[in-house]
Order: structure tokens, then C-alpha cells, then sequence
């Protein structure tokens, strides 16, 4: 958010050994701190796994057994099919902090509904500020605004 602490969603791909996978705009160097926040309730420690060099992701890992016993953490399931107008769809994320300065007491909101893809294309976006990793040529899934 500032170029110095970011905030983001991530994935659970494995709750045994505690893989997140996240985006470059939440992890964007495998150096610093990282802390996880679990049900929006428990925040715990984090280390960063890989970070790919051209594609948007990132793997972090955090040591299970750092999870509360009455936090359930699951790992993600996906589909293996091609997305296409109309499919259904979960959008996860955080509301968006654009233009806000960065404030860790400051509440996140999280988002997550069951939408269906509205639109599908190529987006060219602009410039980070401050410079860091830059996707290009990614195709985007749009959502029909609520």
C-alpha cells in the first residue's frame, strides 16, 4: 500500500504444510516480514516460499501448528475448466484501499460472493507507483457489479 507494507488475499493450496498463494502485489520481493490473518480473527507468521519471476504469484508458508485448535483452515478446491461468460464463480478479495493512506489499526474489509463472469479481455494497466512487479498481457474475468 505504501511501497514499504502491503495488504492482500491469498489461497490456501495446502493446510497441512501452511501454503499460501498470494499475488505480487501482496508479496512482491522474498524479503521482509509477512503475517497471515486466518478467519479474520487470528494473525500469525509467515515466510515467503517463491516468488515467480514472471508470472503474478507468490508461495508463502506458515507452520501449522501456530493455528488455534478453534480455527478451521481448509485448502481451496478448484475446477479445471476453462472460465467462460456466465460460469459460475466465488470472487474473493480485499475492498479496495486505493488513495487511502496505510493505516495497520484500520480495518479490511473482506470481500467474497458468488457471482458469475460477465466479461472476459485483455487489460493493459498502468504503471505501479512505487516501481515493483508489473503483469502484462493478462487476460481479465469481470464480475457484473453489485
Amino acid at each position: 500500500e505504501t511501497g514499504m507494507r502491503y495488504r492482500g488475499t491469498g489461497v490456501v493450496m495446502d493446510a497441512d504444510k501452511g501454503v499460501v498463494a498470494v499475488d505480487r502485489n501482496t508479496v512482491t520481493t522474498t524479503l521482509g516480514d509477512v503475517t497471515i490473518t486466518l478467519g479474520g480473527r487470528v494473525s500469525i507468521p509467515a515466510t515467503v516460499e517463491f516468488v515467480h519471476p514472471l508470472h503474478n504469484f507468490a508461495l508463502v508458508r506458515y507452520d501449522p501448528k501456530d493455528v488455534p485448535h478453534d480455527v478451521e483452515v481448509a485448502r481451496a478446491s478448484f475446477a479445471p475448466k476453462q472460465l467462460i461468460n456466465g460460469s459460475r464463480v466465488t470472487l474473493v478479495g480485499l475492498k479496495s484501499g486505493v488513495n487511502e493512506d496505510f493505516d495497520p489499526s484500520r480495518r479490511v474489509d473482506l470481500v467474497c460472493r458468488k457471482t458469475r463472469v460477465a466479461s472476459s479481455g485483455w487489460m493493459k494497466l498502468p504503471q505501479p507507483n512505487p516501481p515493483r512487479f508489473q503483469i502484462y498481457n493478462v487476460e481479465t474475468l469481470g464480475a457484473p457489479p453489485t
